[in-house]
C-alpha cells in the first residue's frame, strides 16, 4: 500500500464529530448483533464500517446522502476533509504499533466513474481504483487478493462470487499490529479455569502480569486498560461480574456506558490474568444499519448511490459485509478488517487495594486511539478457545433472512 500524504496535524476537536458518531454507530450495531447470537464471539471494526460508508457518500445522492452523512456526523460541506484529517490523525503512531488504512473502489467493465468522485476518493482516502470483469472470476480473486496485501495476510477470500447486477465495488482494510508497552511474560502463562455463562467450565492459558495499570472496579462491572508502545493506543477489557447476567450486557452495551467504565480508570497497582484469544467474524451489515434507521441509505429499494458514474444506470446498495480478524498474545495485538459494499443495479472509582482481575468468563474488549478516541475494534469474547463460539469466518457471507434473491446470490458461492 502507498503510505498516506502527509499533512497539518488535526487536533481531537476537527474530527470529533466523525469520530463520536462512528463509535455510536459501532456500538448501535454491535448490540444488534449480540442479541441475536449472545453466546457466540463478536467481533466489528467501527472505524473500518465509517471509512467504508463514507467513501460511499461519493456516489450518495439526495436523501441516501443526507442520512448518511448525518449518521456519520459529517456536515455536507466537509464530508471527504473531516474523514482525511480523521485517517491522518490515525496514522501519526509510535514505532511500536504498526496501523495500515488502505481503500480501493472498483467498477464493473462498461461502467466509467466520474473524474472528480474519483479525485475526491484518492485526495480523501488514498483509494486505488480498477476495472474488472465482474463475470470473470478472476474479479474476485483481484479484490481477495488486494484485501490479503492490504491486511498482511490476516484477511483472505473476503468475497466468493459477485452477481451479474454488480456495478460498483467499495472496499477498505485497516490492519493493526501492536506490541504490549510491558509484555506478559510467557513463563507465567498457566492454565486457569475459564468459566461459561451456563456453568460449563474448562481449562485455558491465561497469562499474568503485576505492575500499574489504568483499572476500575466496582459491583457490577470491572475494567482495566493495556496499553501498546508508548500509550497512545490501548485495549480495554471490561469483565461483568459473577452475578451479572451476560446476554443482557451484550445485548444493552452502548456508546454511553462504554464511556463511563472508560472514564472511571484510575491508575492502580495489580495483577491481570488474560486468556490468549483469536476471534474471526464475518458480518452481514446491510440489513442491520437498515433497522437501526438507515432506510434511505441501506435499504435496497429507497438507497440511490447512482452519483459515482457518467453512465445513466441507478445503483443501489446490493451488501455490506465485513470480515474481522483479532489474535492477542503475550507479545501484543494483531487485528485486520475488511469492509465491503457493492452497489448494484437499482431495485425496489473505588477505595484503594492492589487489584487482582482474572479474566475467568466472558468479557468485553476494545482496542481504541486515545488521542482521537477512534474505536478500532470493539468486541465479546464468549470463549476464548479456537474455533469454539466464533462467527462462521468462511469464504461467504450468509445473507439475512428476507434478502431478495438477486441480492442473495451476492453472497453465494
Amino acid at each position: 500500500m502507498r503510505p498516506f500524504s502527509a499533512g497539518p496535524r488535526p487536533t481531537p476537536k476537527a474530527i470529533a464529530g466523525p469520530v463520536r458518531a462512528a463509535n455510536r454507530l459501532g456500538f448501535d450495531v454491535f448490540a444488534r448483533l449480540a442479541r441475536q447470537e449472545p453466546s457466540s464471539n463478536l467481533c466489528l471494526s467501527p472505524s473500518g464500517l465509517a471509512f467504508t460508508l463514507g467513501m460511499s457518500l461519493s456516489s450518495a445522492r439526495g436523501p441516501t446522502q443526507t442520512t448518511l452523512a448525518k449518521a456519520l456526523g459529517l456536515h455536507p460541506g466537509a464530508r471527504h476533509d473531516r474523514m482525511a484529517s480523521w485517517r491522518r490523525a490515525l496514522l501519526e503512531h509510535d514505532p511500536a504499533v504498526q496501523l495500515t488504512l488502505a481503500s480501493s473502489i472498483w467498477s464493473d467493465v462498461g461502467i466509467t466513474l466520474r473524474p472528480d468522485v474519483l479525485a475526491d476518493l484518492r485526495r480523501s482516502y488514498d483509494a486505488q481504483a480498477a476495472s474488472l470483469d465482474f463475470r470473470d472470476s478472476s474479479a474476485t480473486r483481484a479484490i481477495n487478493e488486494w484485501v490479503q496485501r492490504a491486511t498482511e495476510g490476516a484477511i483472505a477470500d473476503v468475497v466468493s462470487y459477485l452477481d451479474p447486477e454488480a456495478r460498483l465495488i467499495l472496499v477498505g482494510a485497516l490492519h493493526f499490529r501492536g506490541r504490549w508497552t510491558r509484555a506478559f511474560n510467557r513463563e507465567w502463562t498457566r492454565d486457569e479455569t475459564f468459566h461459561l455463562p451456563d456453568r460449563g467450565e474448562f481449562p485455558e492459558p491465561m497469562m499474568m502480569a503485576s505492575d500499574e495499570f489504568h483499572h476500575f472496579h466496582t459491583e457490577e462491572m470491572e475494567g482495566v486498560a493495556l496499553p501498546y508502545g508508548g500509550g497512545r493506543w490501548r485495549m480495554l477489557v471490561f469483565l461483568p461480574s459473577r452475578e451479572s447476567s451476560w446476554t443482557e450486557v451484550v445485548a444493552g452495551l452502548n456508546f454511553d456506558t462504554w464511556d463511563g467504565w472508560s472514564r472511571r480508570l484510575r491508575k492502580d497497582q495489580g495483577t491481570i490474568l488474560l486468556p490468549r484469544f483469536r476471534l474471526e467474524s464475518s458480518l452481514t451489515l446491510a440489513g442491520v444499519l437498515k433497522d437501526l434507521g438507515l432506510p434511505m441509505a441501506l435499504d435496497v429499494e429507497l438507497a440511490d448511490f447512482g452519483g459515482a458514474t457518467i453512465n445513466t444506470t441507478p445503483l443501489t446498495v446490493g451488501a455490506l459485509l465485513q470480515r474481522v480478524f483479532v489474535d492477542v498474545d503475550e507479545v501484543g495485538t494483531e487485528a485486520a478488517a475488511a469492509t465491503l459494499m457493492v452497489q448494484v443495479v437499482a431495485w425496489p472509582p473505588p477505595k484503594w487495594q492492589p487489584f487482582h482481575m482474572q479474566v475467568d468468563r466472558p468479557f468485553l474488549f476494545g482496542i481504541e486511539d486515545t488521542y482521537s478516541d477512534s474505536l478500532l475494534f470493539l468486541g465479546a469474547v464468549y470463549d476464548p478457545r479456537p474455533g469454539s463460539g466464533s462467527r462462521p469466518a468462511g469464504a461467504s457471507f450468509v445473507p439475512p433472512p428476507g434478502t431478495p434473491p438477486e441480492i442473495a446470490r451476492l453472497s453465494s458461492p
